[in-house]
């Protein structure tokens, strides 16, 4: 007996918030206990979502990859996941450049106004090349896991020295083989890989089940492929071909043995056993190619007894749509939701318990067609079809709605020189808030999915949805089946919120008064007071500053200022990521430089002015045998900076051990070992200890200057390490650079320095209307760059720029989020 249930379309006008829940229920009553207790998971879903909203960020960039001493421009859009509207919640947005081995190079921390910001990074011309990486979050964000933090990897080439000549070249950072990296590794795959994704997650013996595949290379690339299921007998009972980037599914009923796959690609032939079987349980399978309706299919093994369970649907973590059925023995149950009142994006369909188990689960992508995903369209007109050097380019814009009436809002602009682009960027504001932030891994060209409304596009689209494996929200963390911890507040504003210990036994301290003063050079200070909670918490609010403080807290014991660990909550960033063959692929098409210098010459070059290799291999230079007696001071433009592997801000290295409740050495060497994985000790035969990089000796280049002793930590500024590239005995080599002397933090007391906001610059380009045109060539790469482009009432907008010297051909990249949450992007 199959039996059909219709959602009415009523039911989809729920209104779920904090206080109030009001759901349709069919068949039982609100007394049935399953029901009740069905019903709690979905107000704890949505109770959650009101307490803790979630927040994504998206950032629109200048350009597509970078060269040496450019700037990176950037905009920030920040959203509430519910809707995607503009935050009006936290107001500090942290974006971070990393090196490619992981390091954090710079920290801007930007003021978001109406869920926006914008700023940009400066590339030093004596950066190595490679692949570097910018991410953004706020600090609520960390909260749901690092998947949810925008993160965008993008090449960095080194300049040929030939001006306006953009060759593709990559000077990397000299390093030995094993690289200290804060990067997890690439996971490596066969030759030939295939995934499996049973749809609801469960293969149960009996049941028709539907699964969907992807089949990917070496690299994690999809490759299409046609294939064979074969039985236990290796007999075929089945075929199926992949369909969109190497995606596609098919049916087959298991039967307690062993199945598998067989696929032809390259002219080989490859065999994948498929997940194992379950004896007993529930599949389900959703129809989502219908344009106005889901349709809904739960089956279950005939041991299972009957028994009250719950659906629902929820968008962004919000449940819009919630019933329950009941599944009798050999039963087949069907339900069919109307697609009209679901928000666009990324959906997910989960069978519950009345117990919390997930019996199955699905992601769906909602939204009543193709065309509820382009509301919002950017017409682009140019005054002439072409243009001379440093001609006068004026670009016109009007926003509308489907509907054609004007839209007043504002918008993020790009206009590149096309000739000079390093390749293509794929995902955008429209792309990445409706699909990939609601998605984990790479999507391979994720525009393809919002170009149109045809089968062929819907079913690449649910194939993408079922092969992504990956949930953004926790729906049992979010029913209260799994606990949940909130370890990041919001933050409203600039925040300075820490906790005091004591000194030694590290012990929460109480109701002590804790003092605030800060200072800055252009004048600008503040202060205050405040208690310890239970918790020996403290924080303070400070007025909005931009640039960076001197900070001092002191702590008071009874009126006296006594020895207190003063803890800052600010050691937060997250772990680096590891970068997949998509994070890195261009570099099959970048070519290496030739002139890229031997570490034998960097070596000769970095030896100027302090010891030679000579001299470091003989050992008259290692610890802890000191006996030079004189300085020279090391300058941040010597060539030893130029070619380091790793440089460290020894204060922030300091700050970043005492914010995680650590203790480090005051010692350097032992500061060393605390703060890099690769230095070790090693005993000499004649009983010396000595430092050692990855197994081999350390050379000081400065061989701590005119001190007899080895120096503090606090003493110095700056540890510039260079690694050997070849396998001569070359010996790494640390430089220090020394700081101002200032006398150490008194009892009771921690000075430090507080970061504010960022005062982004703003972006410069030429005007050519008077005088004679310049002498020297302008070869600018973002011709023009606005992260507020403002339209009038009528939706209308104008820019105007000069071109360039060389430019034939321009690109535009324009996007933009309306005040609903509506993304969009310049076709």
């Amino acid at each position: 007996m199959k039996t059909n249930q219709t959602i009415k379309p009523d039911m989809l006008k729920m209104f779920i918030s904090f206080f109030f829940l009001w759901i349709g229920i069919h068949t039982y009553s609100q007394e049935n206990p399953a029901v009740s207790k069905l019903t709690s998971f979905v107000k704890n879903i949505n109770t959650f979502n009101y307490l803790y909203p979630q927040e994504k960020v998206y950032l629109h960039f200048d350009n597509t990859g970078y060269f040496s001493g450019e700037n990176i421009w950037f905009k920030a859009y920040v959203v509430v996941s519910e809707q995607n509207t503009p935050t009006m919640l936290s107001k500090v947005l942290y974006v971070e450049l990393l090196t490619p081995d992981g390091y954090i190079k710079e920290t801007k921390k930007l003021k978001i106004e109406n869920g926006q910001c914008h700023g940009d990074f400066q590339l030093d011309p004596t950066w190595f090349g490679g692949f570097y990486e910018i991410r953004a979050y706020t600090r609520i964000m960390l909260n749901f896991g690092q998947e949810n933090i925008f993160s965008r990897v993008f090449p960095l080439f080194n300049r040929s020295g030939m001006e306006g000549e953009y060759k593709k070249i990559m000077r990397e950072r000299p390093r030995s083989k094993d690289v200290p990296s804060q990067r997890e590794k690439a996971e490596h795959f066969k030759k030939v890989n295939m995934l499996f994704f049973p749809e609801g997650g469960n293969i149960i013996t009996g049941l028709d089940t539907h699964v969907a595949f992807k089949i990917m290379d070496e690299n994690g690339e999809s490759i299409s492929a046609d294939g064979v299921i074969l039985n236990d007998k290796k007999e075929e009972i089945g075929a199926f071909r992949s369909f969109h980037k190497g995606m596609g599914s098919f049916h087959y009923t298991p039967n307690g043995k062993k199945h598998s796959v067989k696929i032809k690609y390259n002219g080989k032939e490859s065999v994948f056993d498929l997940p194992a079987e379950k004896p007993s349980g529930y599949v389900m399978k959703v129809d989502n190619m219908r344009r106005e309706q889901i349709l809904l299919q739960i089956e279950k093994t005939p041991d299972k007894p009957s028994e009250t369970l719950g659906v629902s649907l929820s968008c962004q973590g919000k449940v819009y749509l919630f019933d329950t059925l009941s599944v009798a023995d050999s039963n087949i149950r069907s339900m069919i939701i109307p697609k009209e009142g679901f928000p666009t994006g990324v959906s997910q369909v989960t069978l519950f318990t009345s117990s919390g188990e997930i019996l199955c689960e699905r992601l769906i992508f909602t939204g009543d067609n193709i065309n509820s995903f382009q509301p919002i369209e950017i017409e682009t007109e140019t005054d002439k079809k072409s243009y001379q050097p440093y001609e006068k380019i004026a670009l016109d814009f009007q926003v509308k709605d489907v509907l054609g009436s004007p839209v007043a809002t504002n918008f993020s602009l790009a206009v590149r020189d096309r000739n000079t682009e390093t390749g293509v960027w794929q995902d955008n504001i429209q792309t990445n808030l409706l699909l990939s932030s609601e998605l984990k891994g790479f999507i391979e060209n994720p525009e393809y999915y919002f170009e149109s409304d045809d089968n062929v596009h819907r079913l690449s689209l649910d194939l993408l949805m079922m092969t992504q494996g990956w949930r953004k929200y926790s729906w049992t963390q979010m029913a209260g089946v799994e606990p949940f911890k909130l370890l990041y507040h919001m933050e409203e504003g600039l925040l300075i919120d820490g906790e005091i210990l004591s000194a030694f036994a590290k012990k929460k301290k109480e109701n002590l008064e804790v003092n605030m003063w800060m200072y800055s050079d252009d004048g600008f200070s503040q202060q205050g007071k405040c208690m310890t909670d239970e918790e020996g918490a403290f924080n303070f609010m400070p007025q909005d500053f931009y640039g960076t403080s001197e900070l001092f807290l002191s702590v008071k014991e009874k009126g006296k200022r006594k020895n207190n660990r003063i803890i800052l909550n600010r050691a937060f960033s997250p772990s680096a990521k590891g970068y997949t063959f998509f994070d890195t692929s261009i570099i099959n098409r970048v070519a290496k430089s030739p002139e890229t210098p031997s570490q034998a010459d960097i070596t000769e070059e970095l030896v100027k002015d302090t010891v030679s290799l000579k001299n470091m291999a003989k050992g008259s230079n290692l610890l802890p045998e000191v006996t030079v007696k004189e300085r020279k001071p090391f300058k941040p433009e010597d060539l030893a900076l130029e070619q380091a592997s790793i440089v460290y801000d020894v204060a922030q290295e300091i700050d970043k051990i005492e914010d995680s409740k650590d203790d480090y050495s005051q010692p350097l060497k032992q500061f060393l070992l605390k703060i890099n994985p690769y230095f070790s000790e090693r005993l000499t035969p004649d009983n010396k200890l000595i430092l050692m990089y990855k197994g081999k000796p350390v050379g000081f280049g400065d061989a701590f200057g005119c001190l007899d002793r080895e120096p503090l930590a606090s003493e110095i500024e700056s540890i510039i390490i260079v690694e050997t590239t070849t396998d001569k005995g070359d010996l790494p080599s640390v430089y220090i650079t020394y700081k101002d002397k200032r006398k150490k933090d008194p009892k009771g007391m921690r000075s430090t320095k507080l970061q504010g906001y960022y005062n982004a610059q703003e972006f410069l380009y030429p005007d050519y209307r008077n005088g004679p045109l310049p002498n020297q060539s302008d070869y600018r790469r973002t011709l023009y760059w606005n992260p507020n482009v403002k339209t009038n009432q009528n939706g209308e907008a104008t820019v105007n720029f000069y071109n360039n010297s060389t430019c034939k051909t321009i690109n535009i990249s324009a996007e933009g989020l309306t005040a609903k949450g509506v993304p969009f992007v310049a076709k």
